[in-house]
């Protein structure tokens, strides 16, 4: 059984600390590749930490095995966002990462939120085909695509990241109303 909850980071101990952040890692240096090359960190340890402090994931676990989290935080009064969702690799397939989507919408709806956000990062001339299957994804779950923007417009403080691109990428920007 796959349970979700909101964890600060003094709920866990420093092995599952590590272990969540391993797993971001891990998946953002598999799946964006073709943006970033090899070895990308997509968040600094320090940042992430900072995330579990103000109890801004949700963390997905089965049979009390640290297996996926998603980052949720609002945009505005209405709308919340989401993003660094993860799923270990050696669980993939079981529905887990659309149930940490389905809990941050839910936790979303009773923070007051109307919408849901999120932004796809994808590159320009490269053929990305985890990007693809993403937004037939998103779609399926009634995202609806909005807007295709630079990474600098999101992004305008990350000038040295943008930098670091080894393939012009741009951001798909989604929304879901939440009903």
């Amino acid at each position: 059984m796959i349970s979700i909850e909101q964890k600060f980071r003094h709920q866990l101990n420093i092995k599952e600390q590590q272990k969540l952040y391993e797993l971001v890692v891990h998946a953002y240096a598999e799946t964006e590749k073709e943006i970033w090359g090899d070895h990308y960190v997509r968040i600094e340890q320090n940042e992430f930490q900072n995330l579990l402090e103000k109890g801004e994931l949700l963390i997905a676990e089965h049979e009390d095995e640290i297996v996926g989290s998603i980052h949720i935080y609002a945009v505005d009064q209405n709308t919340y966002g989401f993003g660094l969702l993860n799923v270990d690799f050696n669980h993939l397939g079981k529905g887990i990462g659309q149930k940490l989507i389905k809990a941050a919408e839910e936790e979303a709806k009773n923070r007051g939120a109307k919408q849901m956000k999120l932004d796809i990062l994808r590159p320009l001339d490269v053929k990305a085909p985890f990007k693809d299957w993403l937004a037939t994804y998103y779609s399926s779950l009634g995202y609806r695509h909005l807007k295709t923007i630079g990474f600098l417009e999101i992004e305008p403080s990350l000038p040295e990241k943008f930098e670091k691109m080894v393939n012009l990428s741009v951001f798909d920007q989604y929304l879901k109303e939440l009903l």
